[in-house]
């Protein structure tokens, strides 16, 4: 090794004194590189370069196999669940749904009394209704798109207003 150093410093020496060409100390050169050892870098520095970068994905630990292990047990779980729900929901249901009916029966006709006190909420479902009749033609929904568009260009006019505004007041300060 230490030869092949000397080779090219003296190549490097006559190079610069013109007694060599060039490509004859490129030749030298090339020697000494393939008599150099090669040392690659560790797989573990690669792995850490590429995740860096961005080109590579971590590799799972084993915390994130255990949750994935209790993520697949969770659903298979809830598969067998949901297979079995309409027989425990028919032996159960008959005894327990005329307890549910009689109770959903019950606040339906109360909320139903409740809507018809209050009469203004009938008038204002009324005035909606006609509202939402005249809002679905086409001609009023062609308006309301022209003035929510004309809203979104003034905004954007606007927003580009003050910006240019603000950068030339605050440009002297900088």
């Amino acid at each position: 090794m230490k030869d092949i150093l000397k080779q090219w410093l003296e190549a490097q020496r006559r190079h610069s004194e013109g007694e060599l060409s060039e490509r004859e100390s490129e030749r030298v050169l090339t020697a000494l590189f393939r008599a150099l050892p090669y040392h690659a870098p560790t797989v573990a520095l690669s792995r850490r370069v590429m995740l860096e970068l961005g080109f590579a994905k971590p590799r799972p630990t084993a915390a994130a196999w255990g949750a994935r292990a209790v993520l697949l047990v969770s659903l298979l779980v809830l598969a067998a669940a949901l297979f079995s729900l309409p027989t425990l929901v028919l032996r159960v249901a008959s005894p327990v749904g005329h307890l549910l009916g009689f109770g959903l029966s019950a606040i339906k006709l109360s909320a139903w009394w409740m809507a018809a006190s209050v009469s203004i909420w009938r008038t204002l479902a009324d005035i909606g209704h006609l509202i939402s009749i005249v809002v679905a033609t086409p001609e009023a929904m062609l308006g309301l798109a022209l003035t929510i568009s004309t809203g979104v260009v003034a905004f954007c006019l606007l927003y580009n207003l003050a910006a240019h505004d603000r950068s030339s007041r605050y440009a002297d300060s900088a």
